[in-house]
């Protein structure tokens, strides 16, 4: 079991030197990230490859970890060894080694297309992680960004890589210890307006009102949908379409 912050600054993305000239950038970087806060909600942090920390947090990570920004950027990624469990801290860990592995097959632009994606719990509660590199130096990603939100799941896991340009998406096994490549799924319309009433806790009653069909038709319809997205439950469809763009 990894025990300290340096282990998710793993070797192979060792980044040798950074001129402080190129730190200038990290201005504009902050206001579109900030930017990015105010329209979305989400919690934001910056990681630092080269001096190994974390260099910007949004005032709003208080909605996830309890703290404030200013605390959550001395304590940096400590606060995962302070508040994860024992098994999502270690999943934590495998998620980074795979996706830098993952990365590393690739040329430096496309990895810039790829969003990681997964949940986990922290102070009790579960919550949504995106990463995404964000600058690379010497072919080694420099800066990355993180946007952390409420998860629909209390569950950790639903782990997965997706290139937001073309769609190509992979699901990460934690048994075979590898990304597998999943097939494109594209929604019709009406299954999309499935999703969203379910999330808004509509019942399989209310939404054949709405599209005045009957009950046995909303929830064959929603059987279907299950078998396509390969899920059990309304629950796992909300939380796949979510984890990969489909709505």
């Amino acid at each position: 079991m990894y025990k300290t912050i340096a282990d998710f600054f793993i070797d192979s993305n060792t980044v040798d030197f950074v001129d402080e000239k190129e730190y200038a950038v990290i201005d504009s970087i902050v206001a579109s990230v900030e930017s990015m806060v105010r329209t979305t909600g989400c919690g934001v942090y910056l990681l630092d490859y080269y001096k190994k920390n974390v260099i910007y947090v949004s005032e709003n990570i208080r909605i996830w970890s309890g703290m404030d920004a200013v605390e959550l950027l001395k304590t940096g990624l400590s606060a995962y060894l302070k508040h994860f469990p024992e098994e999502d801290l270690a999943m934590l860990y495998e998620i980074n080694d795979a996706a830098f592995k993952f990365w590393a097959k690739l040329p430096a632009n496309e990895c810039l297309d790829y969003v990681v994606s997964y949940d986990f719990r922290y102070n009790q509660f579960t919550f949504n992680q995106r990463y995404n590199p964000m600058m690379f130096n010497n072919g080694k990603i420099w800066l990355a960004v993180c946007a952390v939100s409420v998860s629909s799941s209390n569950e950790s896991g639903h782990i997965v890589m997706k290139n937001t340009t073309n769609g190509k998406t992979y699901k990460y096994s934690r048994e075979k210890k590898c990304w597998i490549p999943l097939t494109q799924i594209v929604l019709s319309e009406k299954e999309k307006a499935i999703i969203r009433y379910a999330a808004q806790n509509l019942s399989s009653t209310e939404i054949s009102k709405i599209f005045h069909v009957s009950v046995e038709t909303v929830r064959s319809q929603k059987k279907k949908l299950f078998k396509k997205l390969q899920v059990n439950s309304m629950t796992e469809a909300i939380i796949f379409v979510s984890s990969n763009d489909l709505l």
